[in-house]
C-alpha cells in the first residue's frame, strides 16, 4: 500500500474525466488523501501535467488502476482514524458515508519491482499496466530505410514488462532499438556506413520463399547510394534457442564478424551460405572494382576493449535508452491487422 485515497463513485453511463483527460479503461478517478512513509517518490500510474510522483499529487485527482484499489476493513479504518486523531491538533472530520457521498475511502497500491531501477523503467512499467488494463498495444511503424522493408513493431504488455524485468528479449525489442540506432546514425550523417537487417531475416522461419530471395534482401541492405561497394558494416541479429547472436557483415573487405555473447556457438552453415551468396551478388555488380576474395568469417569472443562482464549500471544504461525511446509512442487499440 502506498496511500489512502477517496475513489469517485461514478453513476452508470456518466462520462468521467480527470483534468480534462478521459478516464482510461480499467482505471478509477481518485483523490490522494495520505501518502504512506517511503512511498513519497512513487511514480503515478498516469502522470497529470507536471505531477509525476505520488507526494505531489496529494489532494489532487488522478487516475488509478482499479486492480490496485483496496477497500480497508473496519478494524484497519478505525486504527487509522485513531492514529490520525492522536497525532493531529486539527478537529477530527467525520468519515465519508458512501450512501450520502459520491466518494469512498480506500487504500491504493503500486507494483514496483527491484529491477525497475531507473525512472524511465518505472514509467515503462506504468505504461505496461495501462496496456494491460485497456487491452491496447504500442504500434510503431518501422520505415523501409531502417530495415529495408516496411513493417510494424507491436509492443504488448508482456514486451514492456519483460524489458523492465530483464527477461527474454524479443524481435520487437531489437527492431525498436534498431529504429533508434538508425535515427542516431542519421543524426551523425553516417547513413552510408552502417545498416541493419530485420531481426528475423536470418531465421529459418522468416517469410522468404527461398534462400535466393533472402540473399537479395541482404544485398538490398548492404548496397546504398554513396557506397562504393556497399555499406562498411551491416548488423544482422540471429536468434536461436532463446539466445541472440550477431553477424556484423563488412562487404567491402569480404569479412563477417560473428559475435556470440556466450562464446559457445559457431555460425550455422545455412547462414554462411546465404551471406556468401549475397556477397557474391554484390561482387558481380562491378567485378572490376571488386577484389573477388573468398568471404572470411571471424569469430569474435570479446569486442575490442569491451568488458567480459557488464556492470548493472552499464546494462541499465542501455535499458534506459530503450525505455525512454519506447515511451515516445502512444498506445492504441489493436485490431489484428498488421
Amino acid at each position: 500500500m502506498v496511500a489512502s485515497a477517496l475513489v469517485y463513485m461514478s453513476r452508470n453511463g456518466e462520462f468521467v474525466s480527470v483534468h480534462g483527460a478521459s478516464l482510461r479503461d480499467g482505471f478509477k478517478k481518485v483523490t490522494i488523501k495520505k501518502v504512506y512513509n517511503g512511498s513519497e517518490n512513487a511514480l503515478l500510474p498516469v502522470p497529470v501535467g507536471d505531477l509525476e510522483i505520488l507526494n505531489d499529487a496529494k489532494s489532487s485527482f488522478v487516475q488509478w488502476p482499479q486492480s490496485n484499489i483496496h477497500s480497508p476493513n473496519e478494524k484497519n479504518a478505525r486504527e487509522e482514524e485513531a492514529h490520525e486523531s492522536t497525532n493531529s491538533t486539527q478537529p477530527k472530520t467525520k468519515p465519508l458515508d458512501p450512501t450520502t457521498s459520491r466518494f469512498l475511502g480506500v487504500k491504493v497500491s503500486l507494483e514496483f519491482r527491484q529491477k525497475w531501477r531507473t525512472m524511465s523503467l518505472k514509467k515503462l512499467a506504468n505504461e505496461a499496466r495501462v496496456l494491460k488494463t485497456s487491452a491496447t498495444m504500442i504500434n510503431v511503424d518501422i520505415e523501409e530505410h531502417v530495415l529495408h522493408r516496411e513493417q510494424k513493431c507491436m509492443l504488448s504488455y508482456e514486451d514492456l514488462i519483460h524489458w523492465c524485468d530483464e527477461e527474454e528479449i524479443s524481435a520487437s525489442h531489437i527492431a525498436l532499438f534498431m529504429r533508434y540506432l538508425t535515427e542516431l546514425v542519421v543524426s551523425i550523417q553516417c547513413t552510408t556506413s552502417y545498416g541493419f537487417l530485420c531481426p528475423t531475416s536470418l531465421s529459418k522461419f522468416a517469410s522468404f520463399e527461398n534462400e535466393d530471395d533472402r540473399s537479395d534482401y541482404i544485398v538490398k541492405a548492404m548496397t546504398c547510394t554513396g557506397c562504393e561497394r556497399g555499406r562498411k558494416l551491416v548488423f544482422a541479429p540471429y536468434f536461436e534457442g532463446n539466445h541472440w547472436m550477431l553477424a556484423a557483415i563488412n562487404p567491402k573487405d569480404s569479412v563477417v564478424y560473428w559475435c556470440d555473447p556466450a562464446g559457445t556457438r559457431e555460425p550455422r552453415e545455412f547462414l554462411k551460405d546465404t551471406i556468401n551468396m549475397a556477397i557474391t551478388k554484390i561482387n558481380s555488380m562491378d567485378p572490376e572494382k571488386c577484389q573477388q576474395k573468398e568471404l572470411e568469417w571471424k569469430i569474435i569472443k570479446f569486442m575490442f576493449k569491451a568488458p567480459k562482464i557488464y556492470s548493472v549500471q552499464q546494462i541499465d544504461e542501455v535499458r534506459d535508452i530503450w525505455a525512454t525511446y519506447a515511451l515516445q509512442f502512444k498506445a492504441e487499440v489493436f485490431d489484428g491487422n498488421v
